[in-house]
């Protein structure tokens, strides 16, 4: 029987929704067939044993789930990365279903680069025509790829973490000159940069999980939540839609851990 639980910022548990936070780009990472770790100690709460799931399938919505929220600061080094995901593993090898949602990375030793705001100076830089970017997408990319050498002990999953890593930050590169060459950014261009940190946060958690013995997958939240334009600037969410398609999700894949990472959505 597979052992589920849900970590790279997190929300679960509420019959409306298995979501708690809006204009969030999310992954999700399924763990079973845990292996013998260290216990760590697991600060969520914890609600009653879920029941079972319904003849029509999906997701158990009510209790039976721990939520798990990790922070900048929480996920700033390989070696915090990696305490996150062995909290995550011992989460789900007590039964419970467990949901977490991380961020970008952020620092573990003060006048390190913030991924949010590498991400943040390039698209300032990129409008004003300061080729400067450039250098923050250099800062970008050492930092992810020194920290995946650090916790990838499986050669196939460093190479397929890096390989989706350039991709995104030639496509990032190539939206900067963009700007670069028009001498302006929008807000919906902006959003998109900066939303990065927390999708390479949540796909590399994934990647750790699984090589520390356990079967896990990232799942794009933009697959699963679907939300529209409110009067206050915001949006709002289609939580019948956006529901419908996590049971579907579930039906193909089973129980799941889900990391969510914000971000924003399209």
């Amino acid at each position: 029987m597979s052992t589920s639980v849900a970590q790279p910022a997190m929300y679960a548990g509420s019959r409306r929704s298995p979501f708690a936070g809006r204009n969030a780009l999310k992954k999700a990472v399924k763990v079973v067939k845990a292996s013998p770790l260290r216990a760590a100690p697991v600060r969520a709460a914890v609600a009653e044993p879920a029941s079972a799931p319904s003849s029509s399938g999906g997701v158990d919505r009510g209790s039976g789930h721990e939520v798990h929220k990790f922070g900048g600061t929480c996920v700033g080094s390989f070696e915090r990365i990696s305490g996150v995901c062995d909290l995550l593993i011992e989460s789900a090898k007590s039964g419970v279903k467990t949901f977490g949602v991380v961020s970008a990375m952020g620092v573990a030793t003060k006048g390190e680069p913030k991924v949010t705001d590498c991400l943040i100076n390039a698209t300032d830089m990129a409008a004003a025509r300061n080729p400067a970017y450039e250098e923050e997408l250099v800062k970008l990319e050492h930092k992810h790829r020194s920290t995946a050498e650090a916790l990838l002990t499986i050669p196939e999953e460093l190479s397929k973490y890096m390989d989706n890593f350039m991709a995104e930050l030639e496509d990032l590169r190539a939206m900067l000159r963009a700007m670069s060459i028009a001498g302006t950014s929008t807000q919906a261009f902006a959003d998109f940069v900066v939303g990065h940190g927390e999708l390479w946060t949540a796909r590399l958690c994934a990647a750790v999980i699984r090589c520390k013995g356990f079967d896990a997958e990232w799942i794009d939240a933009r697959d699963v939540l679907v939300v529209t334009d409110a009067e206050d600037g915001g949006v709002d969410v289609d939580y019948e839609r956006s529901n419908a398609n996590l049971d579907k999700l579930f039906d193909e894949r089973g129980e799941s851990v889900f990391i969510y990472s914000y971000g924003q959505l399209e």
